[in-house]
């Protein structure tokens, strides 16, 4: 038996646990935008708290966007581990 393992396995494996890192790249990267969404809906709050109708509406399209931003990210961290497994 062989103890070097050919080409093509290291090579899948190589494809694989870098797969495996940008998956968990991006889902580190919606976890930020994620928690940023969280920091602009405070902002959102405080606006239409101090009656400031446009900077509430303002604030709150933004952190609407950034939460379907991370969603994105997210969708796309669970296709490329559908295509590992």
């Amino acid at each position: 038996m062989n103890a070097i393992p050919s080409p093509a396995l290291l090579s899948a494996s190589k494809t694989i646990k870098s797969a495996r890192q940008r998956a968990e790249l991006i889902r580190i990267q919606a976890d930020a935008l994620m928690s940023h969404a969280a920091v602009l809906e405070t902002y959102h709050r405080a606006c239409a708290a101090s009656e400031n109708e446009y900077g509430a509406e303002s604030w709150r399209r933004v952190a609407h966007h950034t939460r379907e931003e991370a969603e994105l990210l997210y969708t796309r961290a669970n296709i490329i581990e559908s295509y590992i497994k």
